[in-house]
This record gives structure tokens, C-alpha cells and sequence, in this order.
């Protein structure tokens, strides 16, 4: 069935990215925000919402909020789940555990710091299932990458500061074939 003849999905997916950007704009305009949708959005429903493209991006203007639209469902061995706004309303995100994967993969892909401050940030979430991000982890190889991230967390416990250069460094010392 099209987009076309699916018009109460459109609205219930259209009315969870509303949802969505209003949570993340609520939270201050310093705040840094990566929006994966998983459902039925169409670029026109984007553009009403006031989203500019920039690439393979669609970003909200005067805002750090952004995001794409996969032309793909989940991966192998990502999970969806339901959770509830602070409204109360009850919507499907792609799993906390399964959102630091993707953010380490993208620290490996691109050797920068936007993934790995993501994924670090994450990890501080208390709705973080730590048995199950250890075992996805383990699934895609990325364990080791875990570790690198976890070891940083400790260390800004402890009140030191990463360095952009550490984080590059160890993302190419990860990406060295063994």
C-alpha cells in the first residue's frame, strides 16, 4: 500500500516527529538534538513542520535539531520501543541501546568527536539497558569502541577533559586493521 492510502499512519507518524521536536526544544537552545524517525514521513509533511533539507539532512532553522529520513527500515538487530512523552502520549523510538550503537558507528565511520559525544552522552541515560548494549556491542565488533567510550566517561568523572585530538586519535587507532 502507498504513502497515499495510509493517511492515519501518516498522521499518527507526523504528530510523533511534532512530538518529538517539541521535546527537543523544550530542553534549551544549546541543547544539540539527532532525530531518527521510524515510520511513514514524507518529505512535503517535513517541509510543513518548517524543515529545511541540507543534504541528506533535514534541519529545523535556529535550531541544532536535525535529521534524516533513512530510506530504510531498522538494521539487523536493532529494536524498536514504545515510550511515553512527558505529555503522555505513547510513540515508537528506535531502542536507547541500539541509538549508541549507530552513534559509535558513526564515531568509528567519520574519526570525529559529534558521534562520540553523542553515544558518551547516552550513555548517562538511568533507561540505559547495560547487559543489552554490552551484547549488541559485542554482536558489531564494537565492544572495543564501547570500552574507549566508557574509559572516557570515567575519566570526565573524575574532571578531566577530553580532547578532540584524543578522541580523533582513538577512533583511528579502533579503525587500525589487526
Amino acid at each position: 500500500m502507498d504513502e497515499a492510502n495510509q493517511p492515519h499512519a501518516q498522521r499518527a507518524d507526523i504528530a510523533e516527529l511534532r512530538i518529538a521536536l517539541e521535546l527537543a526544544l523544550g530542553e534549551g537552545d544549546s541543547m544539540e538534538a539527532l532525530l531518527e524517525v521510524v515510520g511513514v514521513i514524507t518529505e512535503a509533511m517535513v517541509v510543513d513542520l518548517g524543515f529545511v533539507k541540507e543534504g541528506r539532512h533535514w534541519v529545523y532553522p535556529g535550531t541544532a535539531v536535525t535529521f534524516e529520513i533513512p530510506n530504510h527500515g531498522l538494521g539487523g538487530g536493532d529494536e524498536s520501543e514504545l515510550v511515553t512523552t512527558k505529555s503522555g502520549r505513547r510513540i515508537r523510538v528506535i531502542t536507547l541501546e541500539d541509538m549508541v550503537i549507530w552513534r559509535i558507528r558513526e564515531f568509528l565511520h567519520w574519526e570525529g568527536v559529534r558521534g562520540f559525544h553523542q553515544a558518551l552522552y547516552l550513555l548517562g541515560n538511568p533507561r540505559l539497558d547495560e547487559p543489552r548494549l554490552q551484547r549488541r556491542a559485542q554482536e558489531e565488533n564494537l565492544d572495543d569502541a564501547l570500552d574507549v567510550i566508557r574509559n572516557a566517561a570515567a575519566r570526565i568523572a573524575k574532571g578531566e577533559q577530553i580532547e578532540d585530538y584524543e578522541i580523533h586519535d582513538a577512533a583511528k587507532k579502533l579503525n587500525e586493521p589487526i
